[in-house]
């Protein structure tokens, strides 16, 4: 493993804060002062991009006249919630409720995005004029260009990677700021931004632009932060602002109580302080597992809901889904680090390409980013679509790699049948036969080196130079973390591991090994620590081993008899023999 330590000269904890906003990208004390905010400033810039005003000119002209407004998202969480705001912005700005319709594809017969067959059957169901797509549509030309012949109009607001173009996108708006950032430098700040948060922004200007009362942004900013959690985005500038405001608002309980179907899925997973952790591990999964596995307009319906009562039963089928989920996960994970492990090759296998006819499809992109962090290089995995006789599977990347522009570049080749994603995540499908072209084209467009592979780590400092309290203080103040901004790490440069008897259970599973390590040039006395990474653990923990110890620290609140109690774990990320 590699250590990157942040060189601070001082015990100032100040000094430790503005460190660590310098090295996730803050150049200006404006943007280290904006990044360390308790109350950051959400930038709308996006009336900015070129087709703002066609977008705002023919929605308000689709309210005036009365017009079938049809919402399309994806099937994620992002989707979900983009589109979940879509529709309280349009029934605020007074469209009639009987005028507006949704649509989410399905994933086993429409596949990713803006498809032929969900359009057939959305146009069937809903009979539109005017189709807002959300989280998908930027690579959708011939399905446009179809819907236009249709006489339907249609708006994109999206933000996967854009193939280039020779003509113009033909929806009459396309609000997706990387089909213009490299002609428009302002767009750059827009282009990290997930659909829901761009959605966030379209509302708001919306909403401005022709003074719209009883809106609630409130409401929309907390759908929004949930979005970009759970979608990966990198929580910095608008994302991390937000984010901030997101997580502020769902800690009250009478700001969360608009949102009744998070207050229910709150209920069922037992969360106690909403974090990123809760966003992006506890609520998003469940909103997830009902599109993976059966119809997410299950999590729609959940985040549409006026009332507890009305949400609980989606919120009960959400929980229900996703403990399926897990199940069917489990079993892929294992088959799947199997397969990586014989073929980890850094000639060879830069991008790990994982397939087997038995995986789920709607499973494979959490397998993908498992397996991406446990061997730490870009990872696709897929599964067998047997109706349209081909594989189709998620892939997960590394900083380094875009792995959205490799998929757009092997679309555009006739590599893959289809696809399409950001820098850190994709969606494909492709031919039995074009299995060993695309794994020699991905090692092509990955340029990461060996050294590239190996894990990297971000410490603050040695374990012992502060108090348990001034690391927790210092932490606080640099939630969320995320993809962007890493919860940083302090470390034990020479740790002896003096037992390793303590296993911790959950719902009878073990879960973390606990051991006690005793430091060279530390105090008298036993730190204790838990490792999640169980098999890992009892392979390589030794007693009497030294080590060097890479971790951090969380608190956590309980509540016993009664009691709140305040916990500190110290969780072990990894280690080296010394």
């Amino acid at each position: 493993m590699k250590l990157k330590t942040i060189q601070i000269n001082t015990n100032d904890p100040n000094a430790y804060l503005k460190a660590v906003a310098k090295n996730v990208g803050c150049k200006s004390e404006k943007e280290i002062t904006e990044f360390l905010s308790a109350n950051p400033q959400i930038h709308n810039t996006i009336s900015k991009l070129p087709d703002y005003i066609k977008a705002r000119n023919r929605l308000k002209k689709s309210i005036m006249n009365k017009e079938h407004i049809v919402i399309y998202g994806d099937y994620d969480c992002d989707g979900i919630t983009s589109l979940v705001q879509m529709i309280d912005m349009l029934e605020v700005a007074g469209h009639n409720k009987v005028n507006i319709s949704w649509f989410i594809p399905n994933r086993m017969t429409d596949s990713y995005g803006l498809t032929r067959s969900g359009l057939e059957r959305c146009i069937a169901e809903h009979k539109p004029s005017l189709l807002i797509s959300v989280d998908c549509g930027s690579s959708s030309i011939n399905e446009i260009n179809w819907l236009k012949k249709k006489g339907i109009d249609c708006i994109v607001i999206d933000h996967h990677e854009v193939a280039p173009q020779k003509n113009q996108h033909p929806a009459i708006a396309h609000l997706n700021p990387k089909a213009f950032s490299g002609k428009n430098p302002s767009m750059e700040k827009l282009t990290s931004m997930s659909a829901s948060g761009l959605t966030f922004l379209f509302c708001e200007q919306f909403i401005n632009d022709y003074s719209i009362d009883n809106w609630n942004r409130n409401r929309a900013l907390i759908l929004a932060g949930l979005g970009t959690i759970v979608d990966v985005m990198p929580l910095i500038g608008n994302n991390r602002a937000l984010v901030k405001h997101s997580l502020r608002l769902a800690n009250d309980e009478n700001e969360l109580k608009c949102i009744p179907g998070l207050v229910a899925l709150k209920n069922v997973s037992k969360t106690g302080e909403i974090k990123s952790y809760t966003y992006g591990f506890q609520w998003g999964p469940r909103l997830n597992a009902t599109g993976r596995l059966v119809e997410a307009i299950i999590s729609v319906k959940l985040l549409l809901s006026k009332t507890l009562n009305e949400a609980e039963p989606f919120a009960e089928k959400c929980n229900k889904t996703n403990i399926k989920r897990q199940s069917i996960q489990e079993k892929i994970l294992k088959e799947a680090y199997v397969e990586a492990k014989s073929l980890v090759d850094i000639h060879k296998h830069k991008v790990l390409i994982l397939n087997k006819k038995s995986w789920h499809t709607g499973i494979v992109g959490i397998v993908a980013s498992k397996i991406k962090d446990q061997f730490n290089r870009p990872v696709i995995v897929c599964g067998w679509d047997k109706k349209e006789e081909c594989w189709k599977g998620s892939g997960r990347s590394v900083d380094g790699f875009d792995l959205g522009d490799a998929i757009e570049s092997a679309v555009k080749k006739g590599i893959l049948s289809s696809g399409g994603g950001h820098k850190m995540a994709c969606g494909l499908s492709f031919h039995n036969k074009k299995l060993n072209e695309i794994q020699n084209w991905m090692n092509n467009k990955c340029s990461l080196s060996e050294e590239d592979f190996v894990p990297s780590y971000t410490v603050l400092g040695y374990a012992f130079d502060q108090e348990v309290d001034v690391w927790l203080n210092i932490f606080e103040h640099l939630e969320p973390f995320g993809n962007g901004n890493p919860r940083p790490f302090v470390y034990i440069n020479y740790g002896k591991l003096m037992w390793l008897d303590e296993k911790k259970t959950r719902d009878g599973k073990v879960w973390a090994i606990k051991a006690g390590f005793r430091c060279q040039n530390g105090p008298d006395k036993l730190l204790y620590f838990l490792w999640s990474n169980v098999d890992r653990a009892i392979i390589e923990w030794q007693k009497g081993n030294n080590y060097q110890m890479v971790l951090n620290v969380n608190k956590s609140v309980k509540e016993y008899n009664g009691e709140k109690i305040t916990y500190y774990n110290w969780h072990v990320k990894d280690s080296e023999q010394v």
